[in-house]
Parts: C-alpha cells; structure tokens; sequence
C-alpha cells in the first residue's frame, strides 16, 4: 500500500463545477495493489490515472456514457478506492440509474464513513427517488461530516421544503430567518428533526435530532431544547431507557441555565416515566427533586 498525489478525480462531478477536471487531492486515500514489481505497479497507476483523465474529459464533453465506462475500468484498478465509487454514482444519477447511483454512493460511504461527499451523492440520489425523509438524514450526515458546507445546507432546506414536513418546516424557516439562524446547520437540522416529531415520525426524528446533538451549538439553550425534544422522540417510539438518558442529559444543562420551571418539569417526566416502568427508587429520587425545587420556588415568591 502506498499514497500517491490524486488530484484529478476528488469533486470532479460537482454541480457548481461540472467543466473542472484537475480539483483538490484527497492525500489520505491510498492506492491499494498487489504485492508485484515497481514496473507493474508504476504501470498500473498510470493506467488508472489515464482511466480517471478519460472520464473527466468525457464527462465535460458530455459523454456519460464513455464516462462511466472510464470509471468503471478504474474501479477494476483500484476497488478500495471511495472517490472512484462517489463519481459513479453521480454519473449513474445523471444518467437516471438511481438505484445504481444510490447502491455506488452507499458503497463509498461503506468505505469511508467520515467522508462528506459520499454521503451526499446518496442524498441526492434519494431525493430524485422522491426518498424525502432518507435523503434528510443523508444530508445531515454529509453536514455532521462537513459542517462547514452551507452548499449542503442548502440542499438539505430544499429536500426538507419537498418532504412531508415541507409546509410547517417553510414557516420555521421564515422564523429562523427573522432570527439570523437560518445559516445555522445545528439550528436547521434541530428544527428539521422537531418537525418530524411533530408529525409523529418518531424513527426519522431520532436520526436526525441524534445528528444535531453532534454539531456544535451556538448556545446551551438551544442544545437543551435539542435533547428534550429527542427525549420525547423516544418516548413516543416507546424506547423508555433512552427517553430517561436524554432526559437526564437535559437536566444538566438546564440546571447549569438556572432554568427552574423547566428544571421541575424534567424531573417530573423521568419519575413519571421511572414509575411506568416500574422503577420506584429512580421515580421517587426525581419526585423529591421536584418537591424540593417547588419549595424554593414558593418561598421565593412567598419573599417576593
């Protein structure tokens, strides 16, 4: 195994730069060849290099086909490759292979995991598959991995505008804009997630409220509203363990916001919840917390 300078095939197949054909390396991707002499394998790269050049031209000339072609030889090369299998699948996409586009870009992923822009041609092949709600998650696994991308940001809002949450979501959103957070990826895909769970699909709201909690927040309040809302995601999908631990996280940030009301109401959810799963010692440790709490309230307003 060894790395070489693969500066002509990474983002080649980017919309908003279709013509490129020589685009940023990918330094930590490495040529994988079998163990044989230093001509062979000089011999091989070569060849590889060739087949990407050959696919970049033919793409630009608008020769899908020829393209494809070219990538798949280089594929034959070097199959451990994950930018060889993204650029496939966006060919695979424009040429209206979606399956094909969607299994090339899962298969990229498969490879490497922490890399963006697999995650995002299997977005947006899901999308033309009209996969609304898994192509929301794709994106937000493209923006976990990449954070900084507001192209795929952008993406996502237009996939959320198309999908079930379209029309709640679109009034969010023109609130999130007064606010000055619709450039805000932590802010979107908590909002995203939210509306999900307003619509009762608990499963889609999990994944994608889980994704946000991964993005750095602009403040603690928000991370706050972010787990309670996942905490009633699993509540609603009857994962009562999981509701209580993100339940608990909630009520250290909201101890640490010196938010009393919302401190009091957290404790009652997880005694009520404790009780129905018949764990009495947990219920009556946070019913006494919610007691003790009520009682500092009182005298407050009682001094008031």
């Amino acid at each position: 195994m060894f790395h070489n300078n693969r500066n002509n095939y990474d983002n080649v197949f980017d919309e908003d730069k279709s013509a490129e054909s020589t685009l940023s390396s990918q330094k930590d991707n490495s040529l994988t060849m079998p163990s044989t002499s230093s001509d062979a394998i000089t011999e091989e790269i070569q060849l590889l290099v060739n087949f990407i050049e050959n696919a970049a031209t033919s793409y630009s000339e608008g020769n899908l086909e020829n393209a494809l072609h070219y990538y798949e030889q280089a594929i034959m090369i070097d199959p451990g490759n994950n930018v060889l299998f993204a650029n496939k699948s966006a060919i695979l996409l424009k040429l209206g292979r979606i399956k094909e586009a969607i299994e090339e870009a899962s298969h990229s992923i498969q490879l490497k995991p922490e890399w963006p822009k697999a995650h995002f041609r299997k977005a947006e092949a899901l999308k033309e598959a009209k996969e609304f709600e898994k192509a929301i998650i794709s994106y937000c696994q493209a923006i976990h991995a990449n954070s900084e991308s507001q192209r795929f940001l952008h993406s996502l809002i237009l996939c959320a505008q198309k999908s079930i949450i379209g029309e709640n979501f679109e009034a969010a959103y023109k609130q999130m804009k007064e606010l000055g957070l619709e450039k805000s990826h932590f802010v979107t895909i908590s909002v995203i997630g939210q509306q999900f769970l307003g619509v009762h699909d608990f499963q889609t709201a999990i994944s994608i409220l889980r994704i946000a909690l991964n993005i750095d927040s602009p403040s603690l309040k928000l991370k706050e509203s972010t787990l309670g809302a996942l905490a009633k995601a699993y509540y609603e999908a009857k994962n009562f363990g999981k509701a209580i631990d993100y339940l608990e996280l909630q009520l250290e940030l909201v101890s640490q916001l010196k938010d009393i009301k919302t401190e009091i109401q957290v404790h009652e959810n997880i005694s009520e919840i404790a009780e129905t799963q018949k764990d009495f010692q947990l219920a009556l440790v946070h019913w006494d917390s919610q007691l003790r709490l009520c009682h500092q309230v009182h005298k407050k307003f009682k001094k008031n």
